[in-house]
Order: structure tokens, then C-alpha cells, then sequence
């Protein structure tokens, strides 16, 4: 692609990661504030459909499975099997039964309770382990996928820093990496609340 070369919806897509960003640092892998996921997932189609335009032709295939994978885990969040699913801040009397070594023992998953739905007010369960090792196994497969990519090189670098996507001799390698990291936190997230639900369970029983 050219180098300055104008894309349709390059403003757009770098909207989506400062959104993004604002909820979750994709560096350091940790929860900035509470949100919803859905949402966070949808705002990554606009990363998606900028990086169709800069590819060559022969990845829109490729880039193709990156979406079919993402609206896989869309569609599973809006199933029914976990409905409006949002990270949210921890109970503070379950603060107290947790390690303050835990990884992410500040925030939690919940999904509303189908069972209530009947209810005027609003109520939230939280996700069980075996939900959480659900989600996780569809975060951490399609990064498996996008590390076979001819984009490995980005991946490869240093993710614990933020690089501007002016330093990238070729921008698509920044749109790339900026979905594989956003995968990369929310497989940590969903792997350290499943080992931390199951510790808490333990401490219960």
C-alpha cells in the first residue's frame, strides 16, 4: 500500500481503539474500567473493516477468519448463555476471601439471570468456572489463528509497550496488532477469573 494514502475509514478505526483503550490496557493486560463486552467486541469490527482496505488481496481471506472467529464469540455472548455479559468491579465482602495476590481480584464477570428476567429490577450472577474456561478457550484459539498470519512479525515485538502506528513501515501491521493484543488481554482476563472462581470456590466449600 502507499505510503499516506487516504482509507475511507482509517478515522473510524482509530476512534474504535482509543474507545477500546479507555476500558482496557492492552499492555499491561488489566481492567481499566467497568464495561460491556458486546460492546467492546463490535467496536473492534471498525479495526477489522480498515485493515480489509490496506491488506492485498490475498489476506482478505485471512482477515476473513480473524471476523468469522470474532463474531463467533459475538454470537456466543448473545446466545443466551450469557446475556449482557459485562466486567464488572468486585463485591467487597468477596474481596475479603480472596488473596490480594489474585490476578484481577478487583473485577469480575456477570451475565444477567435468565430465571428473573420476569423481575422489574435487574439482576446479575456471576460466571461460573466453566463458563469462564468457555470463553476463554475461544479468545486464546483465535490468537492461535492470528499468529499463523504473514503479520506474525508484529505480534512478535515488544506488547508490553505502545508503539504509535507512524513508527509502523506498514500501518496494517498496527491494525493487526491492535486486535491480536485486545484478544490477548481478554484471554488473561477470562483465564485469571477462571482459576479465580474456582480458588473462591474452594474457600467456600
Amino acid at each position: 500500500m502507499n505510503k499516506g494514502q487516504e482509507y475511507e475509514l482509517e478515522e473510524y478505526a482509530d476512534c474504535s481503539i482509543e474507545e477500546i483503550r479507555n476500558f482496557i490496557d492492552t499492555e499491561l493486560q488489566l481492567v481499566k474500567e467497568k464495561h460491556d463486552l458486546c460492546t467492546k467486541l463490535l467496536a473492534l469490527s471498525n479495526i477489522i473493516m480498515h485493515l480489509d482496505e490496506r491488506l492485498p488481496e490475498n489476506l482478505h481471506k485471512f482477515n476473513g477468519k480473524i471476523t468469522d472467529g470474532l463474531i463467533e464469540i459475538q454470537e456466543l455472548i448473545e446466545s443466551g448463555k450469557f446475556p449482557d455479559l459485562k466486567i464488572i468491579k468486585e463485591e467487597k465482602e468477596i474481596l475479603k476471601k480472596i488473596e490480594k495476590e489474585t490476578e484481577q481480584r478487583m473485577w469480575l464477570a456477570v451475565k444477567n439471570n435468565l430465571n428473573l428476567e420476569s423481575k422489574k429490577e435487574k439482576i446479575t450472577v456471576r460466571l461460573e468456572k466453566d463458563e469462564l474456561r468457555e470463553l476463554h478457550k475461544k479468545f486464546i484459539d483465535l490468537m492461535k489463528l492470528m499468529k499463523r498470519s504473514d503479520l506474525i512479525c508484529a505480534i512478535n515485538e515488544d506488547l508490553t509497550k505502545f508503539k504509535e502506528k507512524e513508527k509502523y513501515l506498514q500501518q496494517e501491521e498496527y491494525y493487526f496488532l491492535q486486535i491480536y493484543k485486545f484478544l490477548r488481554v481478554y484471554e488473561r482476563i477470562f483465564r485469571h477469573l477462571w482459576k479465580k472462581e474456582r480458588r473462591l470456590q474452594n474457600k467456600l466449600n
